[in-house]
């Protein structure tokens, strides 16, 4: 009897010890001054290459639509919340290198955001990148976040239809609560010639007729804001494999 009370009261502990560690990417968006982008390229090329090396690898994106068109994304990682927490304070060699080099060449930056992958909701893993990708940042109302991912969900078996490779980050303790669905394009824009068929029929098909206006009245009951991007991958700004 004692036996059995023991391994109730270490389930909890064993599932927990269980729990995938969490995928994290810290991303910041610069925008350049004007006159100075092949100067902020040079800078920044040269501090990917010296100091985002190994686990602190940068990623490094061109906004090319959206209300940031222009502005530059920085992803580093994925890591995990305990690497990051082990990381502890960058070098003065690495902090003065971007001030100096980096910093006179932008104009202003976006707030750092921490994001989590959603493996439950995504079709593809969260390092399966592409050259090209299309976000959709759905920002939402408070207390909407539960409902929201219900809603979000009934689009997983509808992207797989489609042969979608889709990615779903949940913004962390960083301003407005986002989920961010990257459409990542496994050969590029050409997708879009290639994606004829109509997405609202295609969930009706996998969800029921009807249920694709049902998920809008969804959305507008969860969210304040949509917003779209196209981004591109810069690979001679980013670090080599």
């Amino acid at each position: 009897m004692k036996k059995t009370i023991l391994l109730v009261l270490l389930l909890p502990l064993f599932a927990l010890a269980q729990t995938p560690p969490a995928v994290v990417l810290i991303t910041d968006r610069v925008w350049v001054k004007d006159g100075h982008m092949a100067a902020f390229k040079k800078a920044l090329a040269a501090h990917v290459k010296e100091y985002h090396s190994g686990q602190w690898k940068w990623r490094v994106y061109e906004v090319l639509s959206g209300p940031d068109s222009g502005a530059f994304q920085i992803n580093e990682g994925p890591n995990g919340w305990t690497a990051l927490d082990g990381r502890g304070d960058l070098s003065a060699q690495h902090s003065k290198h971007y001030e100096t080099m980096i910093l006179p060449h932008i104009s202003k930056s976006a707030p750092t955001m921490f994001v989590t992958f959603d493996e439950k909701l995504s079709t593809t893993q969260a390092g399966n990148w592409s050259n090209k990708a299309v976000l959709t940042r759905f920002y939402i109302k408070p207390g909407r976040g539960v409902a929201n991912t219900a809603a979000l969900k009934t689009n997983k078996a509808v992207w797989e239809k489609l042969g979608r490779n889709v990615a779903v980050w949940r913004s962390w303790s960083s301003g407005q609560a986002q989920v961010i669905v990257a459409g990542r394009l496994k050969d590029g824009f050409k997708d879009f010639d290639n994606d004829t068929r109509m997405y609202s029929q295609a969930y009706d098909e996998v969800n029921g007729a009807g249920s694709y206006d049902k998920y809008l009245e969804d959305v507008a009951r969860n969210v304040d804001s949509i917003v779209g991007e196209m981004i591109e991958y810069k690979p001679e700004l980013s670090s080599q494999k």
